[in-house]
């Protein structure tokens, strides 16, 4: 039994967070506020009544997948999966890093819960790791900073697979999940320098960062293909020059240096789905 007290200050550090991090926690329905969101979040975590739902697929994700905390600004990657049938229970947050999902923010652990059949996750965590403090790939050398970078996201990743099958199979039993992790298409630095603009501060040139964005980019799938060695149970999806590229994204496909406009995520998804068809058949 959890005393009053210990309920207050669970609520007062959830709430918290969710304002910080305008998590958005949805199945097949279509996004809902930040405050709904806040909301949903409390009342499952705290009071353990959550939305369960017989979806196979869960997904846990960044702004490609949650572009403005659960605002209508976009249509993203996965409102573009919804639509085209499949039924996801899904944790993404806007600004979301692999590291935080490992560390506090759980989100695969309430899909699962939330998910008798659940038996795929999708992915889409990494970008954020990637390009916080950019700043040091032009200081440190970009293949020096990514072959850091990458060893830890390999030990993050290979630990969520970890513990999320242990709670899958705890919970629900059977085997552990597919996890099906998919990487990004190419920037354009062009449109704006919000990409590299920490890199441009420490002095790299601006001629310079299409080609520092594409090895970053390329270099992150490189990893992703290669972790079903370690993880057999991990897939990897190829977006790269959906959009257009190499070297850059088209900008008539993109909202910013780094996001696709909805008609980029509907090119994106339909990518995506025809590579999830192939993994699984279903919905």
């Amino acid at each position: 039994m959890v005393d009053s007290q210990s309920i207050l200050l669970r609520f007062s550090i959830l709430f918290q967070a969710a304002l910080i991090l305008a998590a958005t926690v949805h199945c097949e329905h279509p996004k809902q506020s930040a405050l709904d969101s806040i909301a949903l979040t409390s009342y499952c975590d705290l009071l353990a009544v959550c939305q369960k739902s017989d979806a196979k697929f869960g997904m846990i994700g960044d702004s490609w997948t949650d572009f403005a905390g659960g605002l209508p600004v976009q249509i993203d990657l996965h409102d573009w999966l919804v639509k085209r049938g499949y039924t996801i229970q899904a944790s993404v947050i806007a600004g979301h890093t692999a590291e935080a999902e490992l560390s506090y923010v759980r989100g695969f652990d309430r899909v699962i819960e939330q998910s008798p059949h659940i038996k795929y996750m999708l992915v889409c965590l990494g970008g954020n790791d990637l390009l916080a403090n950019n700043r040091n790939y032009y200081v440190n050398g970009t293949d020096a900073e990514m072959d850091a970078r990458i060893a830890r996201l390999d030990f993050v990743h290979r630990s969520i697979i970890a513990q999320g099958d242990a709670h899958k199979i705890a919970l629900w039993g059977g085997e552990g999940l597919t996890w099906i992790f998919s990487g990004y298409d190419y920037t354009n630095p062009d449109m704006d320098q919000s990409c590299v603009r920490g890199s441009l501060n420490a002095g790299m040139p601006l001629s310079q960062a299409p080609a520092q964005q594409q090895r970053i980019i390329d270099r992150y799938q490189t990893y992703l293909n290669s972790l079903p060695a370690r993880a057999p149970n991990a897939r990897s999806i190829d977006l790269r020059g959906t959009l257009g590229g190499p070297t850059q994204s088209l900008v008539g496909l993109k909202f910013d240096c780094i996001h696709p406009n909805s008609a980029g995520f509907y090119l994106l998804a339909q990518r995506y789905a025809e590579n999830l068809e192939q993994m699984t058949p279903e919905k």
